[in-house]
């Protein structure tokens, strides 16, 4: 290419480029109740964006399309309503934790999750929260999201 970034690259045989899609972006639009010492599947209810269509709104499930395995990194954040003793955030893999973000605090502040998880093909992954009393996962879009991207094979 040239200094100004215009021309081509070529690609040797054998090179396989991946981009980051499927990609998503989530968010929950109205308050969702969670019930004390039982987790509860988040259901983000808005897209902010789908490059697969792999996100579903009605279930808050996103599923690992056909022909796009590999590793994801996916993200969630929760904010509480009210003040609250302990949170926790799990990422669910096909119905069972996987991995867990906790808060141990006493105001309405928000807790999250990060992890790089494996996908075959149909496996899918969801939010659920536990909370230590009765509380809400705080909605209005910037408060309470679910995020992820597909980063390689």
């Amino acid at each position: 290419t040239t200094s100004s970034g215009s021309g081509n690259i070529t690609i040797g045989s054998g090179v396989t480029l991946l981009s980051n899609a499927p990609a998503f972006s989530t968010t929950l639009t109205t308050n969702q109740s969670l019930t004390t010492s039982t987790y509860t599947k988040v259901i983000f209810d808005t897209e902010i964006y789908d490059t697969d269509n792999a996100y579903d709104t009605s279930t808050g499930r996103f599923t690992c399309p056909s022909g796009k395995a590999g590793k994801y990194f996916f993200t969630a954040t929760i904010s509480m309503s009210t003040n609250y003793g302990y949170v926790q955030v799990d990422f669910y893999k096909n119905g069972s934790s996987i991995y867990r973000g906790t808060a141990v605090r006493n105001d309405t502040s928000a807790t999250n999750v990060n992890a790089t998880i494996d996908l075959s093909a149909s496996d899918y992954v969801e939010v659920y929260c536990r909370t230590g009393a009765t509380n809400d996962a705080e909605g209005g879009g910037s408060h309470t999201h679910f995020h992820g991207y597909r980063i390689g094979a």
